[in-house]
């Protein structure tokens, strides 16, 4: 019996892994000093430039090549080889220059004690400006905040059809923010406990004789710079973060996806919204919720794609819920509303109820059903459709009745401001009925008490709609809420989203072109499609609808018009 079962469940796991890989790698290049830049070629070896040039050239060669136990000497040589590339034409010398920042910043961030160091011929004493408010608002950060810093031209990337990168002056880091536990913020409230990957570029300029100063700006914010008396285009990479973030979570497997489908109850202590970047009071809340067997990484593609739009990675903060998705949707609904309305609430204590009241909430598959959950109008009406008592007097467990509680007496989380749902099964999808759909329902195993209520004496107060939904799917899973034609779908589906919120749907059709007959190979367009959608893009995708570029440019257009509040 257990050969049997292992076998079953080592064959399901394998099929749901092939909807779920992707090719994706990170390594750390051992980067050579930068080339020859091509505009000194034709100049000639006496000239100022080309002199300039080869010093700091040697400069960034002897630092490299300093052992790990002479971190200050390496600085310094790396701080004179970028003094004295901002002494030339900066176009010409700025390659050098930034990558001697990128190592002097990644070497001062292992080394915080250093505080002077010297060069070859020079001694620098190492700056931090203070930070105010006014310069915290235009993305200026502390160096030292940061635990760890990797160069992102360090980075090679496999696996992504575009680095988002701009050339400019300053060199791309990837930094990791960690909170500090014992100096806790409160701006920190939504931060996983492992940290963040920031995009953050870092700039030195060199104010006074002997003085070298470090500045980190956030990528996402500013665009230009002021930089040696003008006005310059600040340099960037916001995919290299993403890719590690990926990276690091993919350590641990994509097997911990499975595990949250078969044994969700274990990975319920994870379940809450975590923030993609450090509290910004200017920028709207953006929040994704993945689907079935997966995780919030498989947001990576579709964000790497809007934040390409500068004004998107400038107004908009990203928000990732996690769920294990074996869990019955009730459960995760529930949770999920509870963190929306928390994060509300914190927006409101920041002074920024204002911005957050602009929100966007975007659902892919099972992701879509607990969108849908947020923004539609439940009450009384509802719960009469299931029992012929008050939901106070019904003889479900605590645990259950406090998320019916949660879905439909408390409000919805006002801050909501637009939807959208992709390769969503409002209706439920074949395959969930399917051999595959069975076979997983009956592996999933999640303690009684977590779902039940006390059945003979709930019964009698139940309506024939109430047994069918409580008495039988609701009590299963995740996965059995996605049969189709589940009547707990029709009951969701049933009330009305709030007149408020305009919602906008995305459907895949695998590229056939046959809508309304089409499909995305997992959920067909009947289902998917929704009466009263402000739009609905068909993109020539399976069921990853969210990663095809076509719906990553129709998000664009969605997010650009929630700013502008059409």
């Amino acid at each position: 019996m257990m050969k049997t079962f292992l076998r079953t469940t080592t064959a399901v796991t394998g099929i749901l892994l092939l909807t779920q890989c992707s090719d994706y790698a990170i390594r750390v290049m051992d980067r050579p000093v930068q080339p020859l830049p091509k505009s000194l070629e034709s100049v000639h070896p006496k000239e100022a430039s080309y002199q300039r040039y080869r010093q700091a050239y040697q400069l960034i060669t002897q630092a490299r090549a300093m052992t790990p136990d002479s971190p200050d000497k390496a600085v310094g040589l790396y701080l004179e080889a970028a003094e004295i590339s901002t002494k030339s034409n900066l176009e010409d010398l700025l390659p050098l220059y930034n990558h001697a920042v990128a190592r002097a910043a990644d070497l001062l961030v292992g080394n915080p004690q250093l505080s002077e160091v010297s060069g070859h011929t020079e001694r620098y004493r190492i700056e931090y400006p203070k930070i105010s408010r006014a310069a915290s608002k235009r993305g200026e950060m502390n160096l030292l905040e940061f635990k760890d810093v990797i160069p992102s031209d360090s980075l090679k990337l496999k696996g992504w059809d575009k680095r988002v990168v701009s050339p400019g002056v300053g060199a791309p880091m990837v930094a990791n923010y960690v909170p500090n536990a014992k100096l806790s913020s409160k701006e920190d409230t939504f931060v996983h406990t492992n940290g963040l990957q920031l995009p953050v570029t870092v700039v030195v300029d060199f104010p006074g004789k002997g003085a070298a100063r470090f500045r980190a700006i956030d990528s996402t914010v500013n665009q230009k710079i002021r930089f040696l008396g003008e006005e310059r285009t600040l340099a960037k990479d916001l995919t290299a973060p993403m890719a590690v973030s990926l990276d690091k979570a993919r350590e641990r497997g994509l097997i911990e996806d499975i595990r949250g489908v078969f044994y969700p109850v274990r990975y319920q202590k994870n379940m809450g919204l975590y923030s993609t970047q450090k509290f910004d009071e200017r920028k709207i809340p953006l929040i994704l919720i993945h689907g079935l067997v997966s995780d919030p990484t498989t947001w990576s593609v579709t964000l790497n794609g809007l934040l390409e739009d500068p004004e998107i990675s400038s107004r908009y903060q990203v928000y990732l819920f996690y769920y294990p998705t074996g869990l019955p949707i009730r459960r995760t609904g529930s949770a999920l509303k509870q963190e929306l309305i928390r994060l509300q609430r914190f927006y409101n204590d920041m002074g920024a109820g204002d911005v957050a009241s602009r929100s966007v909430i975007i659902g892919h598959s099972m992701g879509g059903l607990l969108t849908s959950m947020q923004v539609r109008k439940f009450g009384d009406a509802t719960w009469k459709r299931i029992s012929n008592i008050p939901l106070t007097k019904s003889k479900l467990r605590k645990e259950v009745k406090a998320d019916y509680t949660v879905l439909l007496e408390t409000p919805f989380p006002s801050m909501l401001n637009r939807a959208v749902f992709i390769a969503t099964p409002h209706r439920g999808s074949q395959m969930a009925n399917g051999w595959i759909g069975r076979i997983v329902i009956s592996l999933i195993q999640i303690p009684e008490k977590v779902l039940k209520l006390d059945p003979v004496d709930a019964a009698r107060s139940l309506t024939a709609l109430g047994r069918t939904i409580l008495l039988d799917d609701d009590l299963s899973n995740g996965v059995r809420s996605l049969r189709n034609n589940n009547p707990a779908l029709g009951l969701i589906r049933s009330s009305p989203i709030v007149s408020s919120i305009p919602y906008h749907s995305i459907i895949g059709d695998r590229g056939r072109g046959d809508t309304p007959d089409s499909s995305d190979g997992v959920v067909a367009y009947r289902s998917s499609h929704l009466e009263g959608a402000k739009s609905e893009v068909i993109v020539p995708s399976g069921h990853s609808a969210h990663a095809n570029p076509k719906a990553i440019q129709e998000l664009r257009r969605i997010l650009h018009a929630n700013l502008s509040r059409r």
